[in-house]
C-alpha cells in the first residue's frame, strides 16, 4: 500500500536528482539557468549543484539570472491578461 508509494515516489526522486547532476555536471551553469526557467524543484537543483561541487558563484549567478528572466516573463504576461480581462470587461486599460 503506503509504503509501496513511498518507495516509488523516492525512487523517482533519486531517478531525478541524478539525472539533474548530470545535467549540470555536463552543462554547468547554462543547466543551473535553464532549469530554473521553469517550474522546477529548486531545492534538487542546489542539492544536485551541491553534490557536484559546482561553484557556489556560478550557482548563484545562474539563479540570479534563471529566475529573473522567468518572473520577468511571467510578469509580462500577467499584465497582458490583465489587459485582455479589462477590455473584455469594457473598462479601460
Amino acid at each position: 500500500g503506503s509504503i509501496k508509494i513511498a518507495e516509488s515516489f523516492r525512487h523517482q526522486q533519486i531517478v531525478l536528482l541524478d539525472w539533474v547532476k548530470q545535467q549540470i555536471n555536463q552543462k554547468g551553469m547554462l543547466a543551473v539557468f535553464l532549469l530554473l526557467l521553469i517550474p522546477f524543484p529548486f531545492d534538487l537543483v542546489g542539492i544536485a549543484a551541491g553534490l557536484v561541487k559546482m561553484d557556489i558563484r556560478r550557482f548563484f549567478l545562474a539563479t540570479f539570472l534563471g529566475k529573473t528572466v522567468r518572473y520577468s516573463v511571467l510578469a509580462y504576461l500577467a499584465a497582458i491578461g490583465a489587459k485582455l480581462l479589462l477590455a473584455y470587461f469594457g473598462l479601460p486599460v
